[in-house]
């Protein structure tokens, strides 16, 4: 089970430009989080890891901006950024190569 929580506000800076700001958490159930964050014993023998049970909870929490471009009624651009950070059994997890990251998606629409 995965349930995203989140809120955002997004304005017009012009015409053609709309800029979005928002927050999210995830939570998760203790097998979705033993899927991705945890260690079992076979898999500590094969990697070094202690063996790791998380729990459920927060998985992470996220800071996103969005900026689009209107071209035409058929044509969009969009740029988002994301700050996202691990909490809780997440961040905690040995396997878990960074707890903060950023990242970025440029997309191009058409609607044909």
């Amino acid at each position: 089970m995965v349930i995203d929580l989140g809120a955002g506000y997004g304005t017009e800076l012009a015409p053609q430009w709309r800029l979005s700001l928002g927050s999210a958490i995830t939570l998760v159930n203790g097998n979705h989080m033993q899927s991705n964050f945890g260690v079992t014993p076979e898999q500590s023998v094969r990697s070094g890891h202690a063996v790791y049970q998380p729990g459920s909870g927060v998985r992470d929490a996220r800071l996103i901006t969005a900026l689009n471009y209107v071209f035409d009624s058929r044509t969009t651009m969009t740029l988002v950024m994301s700050a996202v950070s691990l909490l809780g059994d997440a961040k905690d997890s040995p396997p878990a190569r960074s707890n903060n990251w950023m990242d970025g998606i440029l997309a191009i629409n058409r609607c044909f």
